[in-house]
């Protein structure tokens, strides 16, 4: 567990594997010399000399195995196998794959990245060495080194692993399916039986051959234009093909670095032809007047700031960078193409009222030879296959050799459960205390006023650049009020205000504002109190702000909804795309939790199943039927006296007095919440997924005590590391696991994916504080795990994260001394503070879980928990 073991005892800032359609990536980086060439030397050894080579128990656990239960049944397991397995049959993964086997029906493209699952039952360990010794050698990858790297010495360590093998000569990447015309192909995705039939389609087209730098400027261009006729429902090829009737929603993109993508969902079943003749058609005869220079140049602005701006979040730039360039290498084109955005955008510019755009249009969408993938709906359940090749596999196998698999599967849990040598623990490098360099955030917290509402600002230097984030206090609304709320933001941006129509406020936006959001945030107080805040976010440059702040008034004004076919329409497309979207970890985590915490419980309320069992109940027309209310609701929040501003950069708080003054004063500051969140049950989630999500929830004390949070992290980090890493991944065979240890708010959550046996891991998370107290006590040195802790706890910043940080802080009435006081007692954590801490976790045994699974893994829970929801 090379990679297990770097995480348990480094400085990372991004530490990973990445698995593509074409290649793997293999990015790492840290703010700590040290640590990024301790983990250059562990990920090129592994990558070039890998253990699994020579070891087929790590092919056993890491890919697939055959093994005998407790009854001597016969199961499949798996880490690789159980992940590829969770979402083969999800709508997002059918069209990917299907698009793939389309567009690319000769070369590996068109094969699914990380296995068909039944197909994994027949691969071999031999089969598998072979094919990773042909492609993971040096000649077939580059690398690429981002930030104040010592050059000398990083490319000394690269060329000491590298020139170990001989050069082989690999063929260019190219790609040779440049004739789309008529090829057509046809899938199936499971609906429910009430579910409204509908079919989906992909069209797919060629960006024109041609140099490469013209290429990628044709990438950019298209990139553009898509935005600029397909954003939103108003935009003029969207608007003109919604109104048309032929879909109920349709999306334009460029999918790869050469492949034009429109997307329609919602197509009448049987119509699927005439959808895309008369989409031709349309195009044929509007596609000249919709494109629009004013819009062409506001979507270039948007791209430029969010190129130039460069705020991955938590993402370090370099690994960004290094994605965007590997899809590059894998295409077989110059790398370098990917970073020339800039340059793009400025060229781009100077073409806007010439025949450029116009010309580009017409020659992709229009008149290029293009692929069709249509979707069709069935409610016939669909099976992965894995049973059945299970079946056949198990037939084929003479006793003799099915007893020599289960006994490789045994001889498998042997090893797992042999701890590792001294002498391997010390091949993996690691990192001193005296190594962690403490760094104190500076960012300056200013509280003052303007126009009498509160500011909470931070005067950091941030390129020339404004974030602003408003936020309205709605602590006092009801579960009822806030999915009204939750209806407006999903349909905001296709309302009218009082001077801006829904294409004004594109334009404008697009030309002044870097980013926009708009969400529903919720805070943990100081006082142990639920606060939450509708909250609009934005950002701008300083020269544009005065303009920029014109278009947010407008933005966050009250809608004039005299049509409200507008909420019916968005509300359609919304339930289209959501029920598939909430078959994930972070609503079966929700969902658990909602039982012992407020926040969770609203968050279930106006993000998860509880938001989409009101709005399904409603229907579309009962949401538009909703519009007065949804109105008188937001003159009531939307005020002066319930707002606090945040905002990050330099601009002064006098500018934003003509904003403000666009705000109604209100009548009332907001209430406490009075939420009250339900009791504790243990829920089934239906899907269906042949493994399953599980999460485990109990209470435990709450605390605020500097040392107890500190130790708290260490004790996540031995866990997620190590113990669970061990139990649920290593030996389970599922997917990820993990904890969070929530003393604030006084309870823990453990969360399984991809599970084989959620039935096992509740076990394993029931008995967590016994065998973590085991644990510890064997151990000689916690340092590790506090490195560890340390690095989770301080990831990448950027002007726009210093500052949000700040202000959650300061909107939950706490400070940022009280957050570094944790981080540095972090490094203060002792064996003994860490035994204390594991005693939280001593009587977690009555707690309550939530499993999203199949009926046939749900047969298993008969009894213990109720059918909560059916998402199939």
């Amino acid at each position: 567990e090379p990679f297990a073991d770097l995480m348990r005892g480094t400085v990372s800032t991004y530490l990973n594997a990445l698995t593509y359609g074409t290649f793997t990536l293999y990015p790492v980086s840290s703010t700590v010399d040290k640590a990024l060439f301790d983990m250059m030397d562990v990920y090129l050894d592994a990558v070039f000399n890998p253990l699994v080579l020579e070891n087929e128990l790590i092919f056993l656990q890491e890919g697939r195995r055959i093994e005998a239960d407790e009854e001597d049944n016969i199961v499949i397991n798996g880490v690789v196998l159980n992940e590829m397995r969770e979402d083969y049959n999800s709508l997002g993964e059918i069209i990917s794959r299907e698009s793939d086997r389309l567009l690319h029906p000769n070369d590996g493209e068109g094969y699914v990245s990380g296995g068909v699952p039944k197909d994994i039952l027949g691969l071999t360990y031999e089969r598998f060495c072979e094919l990773l010794r042909h492609h993971y050698h040096p000649s077939n990858a580059f690398c690429m080194l981002d930030g104040s790297v010592d050059l000398g010495r990083a490319l000394g360590m690269i060329d000491g692993y590298i020139s170990e093998f001989d050069y082989k000569e690999y063929p260019k990447n190219e790609d040779e399916d440049d004739e789309l015309e008529g090829q057509e192909r046809t899938a199936l995705y499971q609906i429910a039986i009430d579910e409204e039939p509908s079919s989906k389609l992909l069209l797919f087209s060629k960006l024109p051959k041609c140099e490469q730098e013209e290429e990628d400027l044709n990438a950019a261009a298209i990139t553009v234009l898509a935005n600029a006729l397909c954003a939103t429902n108003f935009s003029p090829l969207k608007a003109a093909i919604l109104e048309s009737g032929i879909c109920n929603n349709m999306t334009l993109k460029l999918k790869d670095v050469s492949t034009v993508e429109v997307f329609f969902s919602g197509v009448e079943v049987g119509k699927e032809k005439e959808c895309i003749e008369r989409y031709r058609a349309l195009l044929a005869e509007r596609l000249d007047s919709i494109i629009d220079k004013a819009d062409l140049i506001a979507t270039i602005n948007a791209f430029d700031f969010a190129y130039r701006e460069q705020d991955s979040d938590s993402t370090p730039r370099g690994v960004v960078y290094i994605s965007n360039m590997a899809e590059y290498f894998a295409d077989g084109s110059d790398v370098a193409g990917a970073l020339r955005q800039a340059e793009h955008y400025s060229v781009l510019r100077t073409r806007v009222g010439t025949d450029f755009f116009p010309s580009l249009a017409h020659g992709v969408l229009l008149d290029a030879p293009y692929a069709l993938l249509c979707l069709s709906p069935t409610t016939e359940e669909q099976d992965d296959g894995v049973d059945g090749a299970m079946e056949a596999l198990l037939d084929k196998l003479s006793d003799e050799e099915l007893e020599n698999e289960i006994q490789k599967s045994r001889a498998l849990e042997e090893w797992q459960a042999t701890p590792d040598s001294e002498e391997a623990l010390a091949t993996i490098p690691t990192l001193g205390l005296s190594d962690i360099e403490f760094l104190e955030d500076t960012t300056p917290t200013l509280k003052e006023r303007v126009c009498d509402v509160p500011l909470i600002l931070h005067p950091i230097e941030a390129n020339d650049i404004t974030y602003l984030d408003l936020l309205f206090d709605i602590s006092d609304l009801s579960p009822d009020e806030l999915s009204l709320l939750t209806i407006y933001l999903i349909c905001i941006s296709d309302f009218s205000r009082e001077g801006a129509s829904p294409e004004w406020l594109e334009t404008k936006t697009n030309a002044y504002l870097g980013a926009r959001g708009r969400k529903i945030s919720l805070y943990h107080t100081s006082e142990n109190k639920t606060r939450v805040a509708l909250m609009f976010e934005s950002s701008f440059l300083d020269k544009y702000a005065t303009e920029a702040l014109e278009v947010i008034s407008k933005y966050i004004a009250l809608p004039i909804i005299d049509d409200r076919e507008v909420i019916s329409f968005q509300i359609t497309q919304w339930l289209d795309s959501r029920k598939k979207a909430l078959r994930n970890a972070t609503n079966t985590n929700r969902t658990a939790a909602m039982g012992y915490d407020t926040g969770a419980y609203i968050r279930h309320e106006v993000y998860g199943i509880g938001l989409y069992d009101r709005i399904n109940d409603f229907g579309p027309e009962g949401c538009a039927e909703l519009a007065d209310e949804i109105c008188a609701l937001l003159k009531r929040v939307v005020t002066r006296k319930r707002l606090t501003i945040g905002m990050t950069g330099m601009l002064e708080p006098k500018a934003l007095a003509p904003l403000l003054d666009s705000i109604a004063e209100g009548d009332c500051d907001a209430g406490e919440c009075t939420v009250m969140h339900p009791a504790p049950s243990n829920k089934i989630i239906l899907t269906n997924e042949n493994v399953a999500k599980c999460a485990y929830v109990a209470a435990i004390p709450k605390s605020t005590d500097t040392r107890l949070l500190a130790a708290k992290l260490v004790l996540t980090s031995l866990l997620e590391y190590d113990i669970m890493w061990n139990e649920i991944r290593v030996k389970g065979g599922a997917y990820s696991t993990g904890i969070s240890i929530n003393t604030r708010k006084g309870y823990v959550l453990c969360y399984s994916a991809s599970d084989p046996s959620p039935e096992r891991s509740l076990e394993i998370f029931k008995s967590l504080g016994r065998l973590t107290a085991e644990y510890i006590e064997s151990i000689p040195d916690i340092t590790k795990y506090i490195i560890s802790a340390h690095s989770d706890a301080n990831g990448i910043t950027t002007p726009r994260t210093l500052g949000a940080r700040s202000t959650d802080l300061a909107y939950e009435c706490r400070t940022l001394k009280e957050e570094e006081d944790v981080l540095r007692a972090i490094l203060r954590v002792t064996k003994e503070d860490l035994l204390e801490a594991c005693k939280l976790l001593y009587d977690i045994e009555g707690g309550s879980f939530t499993v999203m699974c199949d009926e046939e893994i749900a047969k298993r829970f008969e009894g213990e928990a109720e059918i909560f929801y059916n998402l199939k």
